[in-house]
This record gives structure tokens, sequence and C-alpha cells, in this order.
């Protein structure tokens, strides 16, 4: 099963969980801040964690993502890993 990661911001959590929805609904897992993140370990490290394992990357594309300089290290750490992104 492919593993997509979701990149966004929390402002845009409203459009981001139907596209994973859609995503998982169509047999992909998918991964996300708000759902995935586990309390009591680095979330810095579970998002680099997250996009290492994943197939592919998604990202939100939104004027407030753009600004996100969080948003800009994801899609970073995507670039240097080589992973397929879709925007």
């Amino acid at each position: 099963m492919s593993r997509i990661f979701l990149s966004h911001v929390e402002r845009d959590l409203a459009i981001m969980q139907p596209i994973a929805q859609g995503l998982e609904a169509i047999g992909y897992a998918t991964w996300y801040f708000e759902r995935d993140v586990l309390a009591g370990s680095s979330y810095l490290i579970q998002i680099t964690n997250a996009i290492e394992h994943c197939d592919a990357v998604v990202l939100i594309a939104s004027p407030h993502a753009c600004g996100s300089d969080q948003v800009t290290k994801e899609v970073v750490g995507a670039i240097e890993r080589s992973k397929p992104y879709v925007s």
C-alpha cells in the first residue's frame, strides 16, 4: 500500500481532510500532522520520519501554506529524498 504524506497548514485542514479521505477511500494510507503526530515525542522527528517513509507527498499549496516555514521544510525534505510530490 502506498503511503502519502499530506503537507499543509492547520488553516487548510478543512481542505486537506477530504483529500485524505478520498485517497484513503481508494486504498492509499495517508499521514498528516493533526491525526498522526504522537504526544511526548518530537514532532519534527516524526514529520521527518513520515516523509522518509512515504511514497509521495501531496502539498496543499494555499497562500497560507506558501508562507509557512514548516511547509517549506517539508517540501525541501521531500525533494532531498527524491519523493514525488503533487501540489
